[in-house]
């Protein structure tokens, strides 16, 4: 039997009694990529980091976290099912979604301070298939 590894090719693989099985293909993709991966912004100011969905899988959360620098763990700045959001942490009481539309997922951060300068990242759970964007 043929596998598929890490940045290989989809390959077919031979199944029980040697039919050919397709190879497994990733299931859709909900979240778009940044235009911008890299955002900018002054001290005091509000900064607009881009998450936008494709698609609205039936059941879903939106997580925004900030990765902590020479550390591996990530801190929840807001996490919401389309209807609802909830600041967590320092910069929650800071941050909101953008809501520009139906599929808009950006976060919102008020007030910007130096401290604010990272990593963050817009993570997609449907339950299925997770997804990730990372803007700095």
């Amino acid at each position: 039997m043929r596998t598929q590894g890490p940045g290989s090719r989809g390959e077919d693989a031979a199944g029980e009694g040697g039919q050919v099985l397709p190879a497994l293909q990733p299931g859709p993709h909900y979240l778009l990529p940044p235009i911008h991966e890299v955002i900018h912004s002054r001290r005091g100011a509000t900064a607009t980091l881009p998450c936008v969905l494709g698609a609205s899988p039936p059941s879903y959360k939106v997580r925004w976290s900030k990765v902590e620098p020479g550390e591996l763990r990530e801190s929840p700045i807001l996490i919401t099912n389309g209807l609802h959001a909830r600041g967590y942490g320092p910069l929650g009481g800071r941050a909101r979604l953008r809501q520009g539309h139906r599929l808009d997922a950006s976060l919102v951060l008020a007030d910007v301070r130096l401290e604010d300068e990272g990593r963050y990242r817009c993570e997609l759970i449907n339950g299925v298939e997770d997804e990730s964007a990372a803007i700095q």
